[in-house]
């Protein structure tokens, strides 16, 4: 046990969570878990199955910290304030919730069209 401790507390110092100790849970810092969430950007013409682009939202940690994310023309996640303006009433573009699988599939669809392969 107290080589046990000895670890938790040198991981808590490299992580600079000591005021978690006794009870501190190293994975949560080295690779948080989080929760993501994906949307379909969708309109007239841009049913969910086919839409304008997505979105995910990754809720990370203890402090439950966001980030949002926008599949890009660049063929790569890049930051978006999307959902935050959404929430503020200034964007007119609606949005529902997909499933992993969903958005995989899109990128996939968008990745042939825009490299033609």
């Amino acid at each position: 046990m107290r080589e046990h401790m000895r670890r938790a507390a040198l991981w808590a110092r490299a992580c600079g969570a000591e005021e978690g100790r006794p009870f501190f849970d190293v994975g949560e810092y080295v690779a948080p878990a989080g929760r993501v969430t994906y949307y379909a950007k969708i309109s007239e013409g841009f049913p969910r199955n086919s839409p304008r682009g997505i979105l995910r939202h990754h809720t990370i940690g203890r402090e439950a910290e966001t980030h949002d994310e926008a599949f890009t023309r660049n063929l790569r996640w890049e930051p978006t304030e999307y959902l935050r303006l959404y929430a503020l009433g200034r964007n007119e573009i609606d949005h529902v919730e997909i499933t992993e699988i969903e958005a995989a599939a899109f990128i996939e669809s968008t990745t042939k069209r825009l490299t033609g392969s």
